[in-house]
């Protein structure tokens, strides 16, 4: 069970990131 929660956390934390470094791109273009 722990095992699947960090899954879940890591996942969102790197579509938050993501999502960041996107937006980001987007300013710059």
């Amino acid at each position: 069970m722990r095992l699947i929660k960090i899954i879940i956390l890591f996942s969102l934390f790197f579509i938050s990131v993501t999502s960041l470094l996107m937006a980001q791109c987007d300013d710059d273009v």
